[in-house]
Order: C-alpha cells, then structure tokens, then sequence
C-alpha cells in the first residue's frame, strides 16, 4: 500500500521509472497519493507468467514451513502464482506529468485518478484538486523530519 504521499519531480533512471516503480510486482496498492512534475507518475516492469511462477514456486513449495499453516492464516497466498503484474492505481492526483503510467501491463485497475496538464499544484486546503470527494487530505504538517530520541530538530525539541 503507497497511500498519502507526495512525489514530486522524482521519475528519472536509466530505464526511465516514475516516481513509484513497480517491478514484477502485483496486489500492489497505489492510492491517494500526489504527483507533481514527474516524468512518469507510475512506472512498471512487468514480469511474464512464467518468470512469476517460476519466482513464486519455490516459496510456496518450501518443506520448511507449514502451508497449511499459511494459507489458514493468509488465504490470498492461494492464489499467489495467478494475475501476475495486477495492480490498483486509485484516487491519485497527476500534475504536469508527462506519463500517467509507463509500461503498464493489461491488467492494472486505474480508477478515478486525475489528470491535470496545466496549473498549480498548491496544497492549500481549498485547492479543488486535493479537496475533492474521495480524496483524503494529505496531512502535509506531519510530513517529514520529527524529534525523537535518536533526533533532535532546533526549534522542534
């Protein structure tokens, strides 16, 4: 789950990944997040079938633990080895990004993401973009360094 964050010019690699990058991954959630001025807001390397299979047998067949065990307690791990690369992509904000996704496979769930090309990306509490139903304000004055016993922050001690 990748929720309430802001990623802001931050695409860029060899291989060009966007500001989250899903590598042969699935079941990945990307939701509520901003993305401002990036290359691409999401990119991914999608695996092929059989490279997920062959990645995913051998955790499942492995006669150190219990599948049994497991699979009572994480029923999902079932259905591990199938839909490879199936991700969700909800409720995110795209600001003059020059891709919302880069090399998506067919089997991304893209569902009320918006799309701006022009305008600002203020994160004041009435901007319409970040104020609008479904979306959770992000709570930017928590966002960052904090005091705690291994930091101390002058002014913020």
């Amino acid at each position: 789950m990748i929720y309430g964050n802001i990623f802001e010019r931050c695409s860029a690699g060899k291989l060009g990944f966007g500001g989250v990058q899903i590598h042969g991954g699935k079941d990945n959630i990307v939701d509520n997040n901003l993305f401002i001025d990036c290359a691409a807001a999401i990119s991914f390397s999608p695996w092929d079938e059989k490279r997920w299979r062959d990645f995913v047998a051998p955790a499942l067949s492995d006669p150190a633990i219990n599948q049994a065990l497991y699979l009572e307690r994480y029923p999902a791990l079932a259905a591990l080895a199938e839909n490879p690369n199936a991700n969700a992509l909800y409720r995110n904000v795209l600001v003059r990004c020059g891709e919302s996704f880069r090399r998506p496979p067919r089997n991304i769930e893209d569902l009320d993401n918006t799309r701006v090309a022009e305008g600002g990306a203020t994160l004041r509490p009435d901007n319409p973009l970040l104020n609008r139903p479904g979306f959770a304000p992000i709570p930017v004055a928590e966002i960052g360094l904090y005091p705690d016993a291994f930091r101390k922050l002058p002014g913020r001690e």
